[in-house]
Order: C-alpha cells, then structure tokens, then sequence
C-alpha cells in the first residue's frame, strides 16, 4: 500500500504537540498515512501563552512584503527537515501532504512552491498566501494543477485573518490557473471546527483511499 506522510504546521504562539492531536482526527480510518507535527522554528516572541510556545516567523511588523520574505526564509529553513523525514519514513516527495492552521498554512504554502516535486496535497487552515502569483513558476503551477489536491477553509467569522482577506490573498492562485476548493464554515470563528475536520477527513479519503 502506498504511503503517505502529513505535516501539520501549528500556528502563531502554539507548538507541534498541540496541533499533531487535531491532525489525528484529520487521519482517522487512514492507516497508510503518518503524521509529523514539528515545533516552530523559533521560540514565540511575545509573553507564553503557554509552556514550549513557538511560532514559524515574527509577526511584530505584519506589513506585507516584511510577512512575505520571513515567510520564504522559515520555509527555506524547515525544507530540509521535511525532505529528511520523508527518506526517514521511507515516502515519495509526491506523497507529501502539506497541511496548517493560520501562520502555519502560511509556511505549509510556501513549502508547496520549493519542494523538488509538488505534494500530494495541500491543507490549509484559517490562514492565507502571503506571496503573488508571479511568484509561482508557471511549470510549478502546472504541475500543481495536475498532482496536487487543494483544500482551504475557513471561518466567516474569523476576526484574526478576516475571510475577506483570506479570499483576496487566493489570487495568487487564479492568477497562475491553478485550481482549489473553498470550505466555509458559517458561524466559525479563527479555529478549526468539527465541521472542518469532517471536511478534510472527505477530502483526504478522495485523494488517498
């Protein structure tokens, strides 16, 4: 049976174990898919919210073009690391499953456009893409057209990334033709809800079973 291997990146001031318990809920009844939550690359800088918060890059200055460049360093960064556990696990870079929550969907979107071949799929949670379609090699785009699964959803209630600004930054992916679906959820705020994690659990079965 083919295998695959999840990572679901945690989002601003959490940490890997906290996001690796929802992420097992994605995989429920998957028994060929393995899941690898990891720690932000750097310590959270501001006040804890709890013990081992972490985050992918500062947000202390959000304009955009600042956003963008840490954004592409902390995926420059983690690729490594991604590219060693998948010969660990003994997984096809095809097989990859990028997945994340708010910051975390951020990083798990760049990754999609570095790796040496594009992931199977893409999940992303309550978050946005920070770079512009010109940013996206035209033959990458195709290849994601044609290999990669895209899943987004969100909350229309979310307060943190409004879902305004969630739909906008999905230019990026129509300037370049590449396709994707959009969950809303009615009623949700900036979390991830029962009803999509029920939607990624569809999602995943269609790709993998």
């Amino acid at each position: 049976m083919r295998r695959y291997l999840l990572f679901s990146f945690h989002g601003y001031g959490s940490n890997g174990s906290n996001m690796r318990n929802m992420a097992l809920s994605f995989i429920e009844g998957l028994s060929n898919v393995d899941i690898i939550s990891p720690d932000g690359i750097e310590p959270f800088e501001d006040m804890p919210w709890h013990e081992g918060a972490r985050m992918w890059f500062s947000l202390r200055n959000n304009t955009r073009y600042i956003m963008q460049e840490l954004a592409c360093a902390a995926a420059s960064k983690f690729l490594p690391r991604i590219l060693e556990k998948a010969k660990e696990y003994d997984v096809l870079e095809e097989n990859i499953i990028l997945s994340g929550f708010s910051q975390g969907a951020m990083l798990a979107w760049e990754l999609a456009k570095i790796l040496p071949r594009v992931p199977r799929a893409i999940i992303g949670l309550s978050g946005l893409i920070l770079t512009p379609a010109l940013t996206i090699n035209p033959s990458r785009a195709d290849d994601l057209n044609k290999k990669t699964s895209i899943l987004f959803c969100h909350g229309d209630l979310d307060n943190v990334i409004p879902i305004q600004d969630m739909k906008i930054s999905l230019s990026a992916l129509k300037g370049r033709c590449i396709n994707y679906e959009l969950f809303i959820d009615r009623g949700a705020m900036h979390v991830i809800t029962d009803n999509m994690v029920r939607k990624i659990r569809y999602f995943l079965r269609k790709i993998i079973l």
